[in-house]
């Protein structure tokens, strides 16, 4: 009696996982494709210039993206105990914008007439996280871009990217460890707001 109680509370739990994986993999998704139908769909207007399409990408990011958690990560833990709440909010501003710039950069070399996307998967990474594995292609060219989403507050968003296996959020950080091994959180602040052209991801600009 105990065995078959037992066997049935494992089967339940399963089942529920499973159908928690199935919502999770439907819910990113969604976002997912939104948000690239709208972004594809901003690089193909051609009555607005680079400046408004940058515009249009912040409302876009900021809706699919974990901002505060890509900038705690961007900078890592020490990095981060060491702003206060001024700065922390300065360097998410920063940051942010460097990483639309980046993001945007990267979509916008690619022939918009003619681009395709192709979901290759949607996996698990943990509890709360998923990758999904996209290749963005076009008549001549193309790159495999993973998306890593997360749940917080009963939300999924992106808080990483990586292009042809190179991570956003990785590269930043390791130039940004750099940069406060001399310099002061101040100091990077500022070099963020200026758009100083130092701060880079190859995979990004290829």
């Amino acid at each position: 009696m105990k065995k078959t109680i037992t066997r049935a509370l494992a089967l339940a739990l399963f089942a529920t996982a499973a159908l928690g994986q199935e919502s999770a993999k439907l819910a990113t998704q969604a976002i997912m494709e939104r948000t690239l139908n709208q972004g594809i769909a901003i690089l193909k207007d051609s009555q607005t210039t680079d400046a408004q399409k940058l515009g249009l990408f912040d409302g876009l990011l900021e809706e699919s993206c974990h901002t505060d958690l890509i900038s705690m990560l961007a900078l890592g833990k020490n990095g981060w105990a060491a702003l206060d709440a001024g700065q922390r909010v300065e360097f998410t501003k920063a940051f942010f914008e460097l990483m639309k710039r980046t993001y945007y950069g990267k979509l916008s070399q690619l022939d918009v007439t003619n681009v395709k996307v192709f979901y290759r998967d949607n996996i698990e990474l943990g509890t709360a996280k998923r990758n999904i594995q996209t290749t963005m292609k076009n008549s001549g060219s193309g790159f495999s871009v993973d998306y890593k989403f997360a749940l917080r507050n009963e939300r999924w968003a992106i808080y990483d990217m990586e292009v042809e296996g190179i991570s956003l959020l990785a590269s930043y950080r390791s130039q940004f460890d750099d940069f406060l091994k001399t310099k002061s959180p101040a100091e990077l602040i500022k070099s963020l707001e200026s758009k100083d052209q130092s701060f880079t991801v190859d995979a990004f600009d290829k």
